[in-house]
């Protein structure tokens, strides 16, 4: 995407500084890919997770396989309950947006932490928190896409969005 346009590159576009790309791999070309681009980092290995909504659901499957220990931090506590019976993670019923919460479930180390509840609004200010303190990665879900421009123009590592 090149100023609000979006360009499906053939042989003779070039890229330029500032635009934004969009790719798509299949699960086992991804790193192959990610490192012929030089964006290929030290592996996850601790994840922490607030929001225990369908996302989290299909992540968990993904991280389990990769050996991926992951923290789940989920407040209703029946979402909290099925978790803890369905996965092999640990599950923290309680607030995601309190920041003593955060630090004691190690936020200052783990590798990467995703904010993806279902309030694109605590995600944003808990994802901003979270890269003050953080050394990991910071994945942010916005539902809303007139907030993720807002949102990627005030620093967040990643942006997805279930919608697109």
């Amino acid at each position: 995407m090149r100023n609000e346009v979006i360009y499906i590159p053939s042989g003779d576009f070039c890229l330029e500084t500032g635009d934004e790309i969009c790719i798509t791999a299949s699960e086992e070309d991804l790193p192959h890919l990610l490192k012929e681009f030089g964006l290929y980092s030290d592996p996850v290995k601790n994840v922490l997770i607030v929001g225990g909504g369908r996302t989290t659901h299909y992540l968990q499957k993904m991280l389990h396989q990769s050996k991926i220990r992951m923290s789940i931090i989920e407040k209703d506590k029946t979402r909290c309950r099925e978790l803890a019976e369905r996965y092999p993670c640990t599950v923290i019923c309680d607030d995601g947006t309190k920041q003593e919460l955060l630090l004691e479930e190690g936020l200052e180390q783990i590798d990467a932490f995703l904010a993806i509840s279902d309030s694109d609004e605590e995600n944003a200010i808990i994802s901003m928190y979270a890269k003050t303190v953080s050394r990991g990665k910071i994945i942010t879900r916005i539902n809303s896409m007139s907030y993720a421009e807002l949102f990627k123009d005030i620093g967040l590592d990643g942006i997805i969005s279930p919608q697109t």
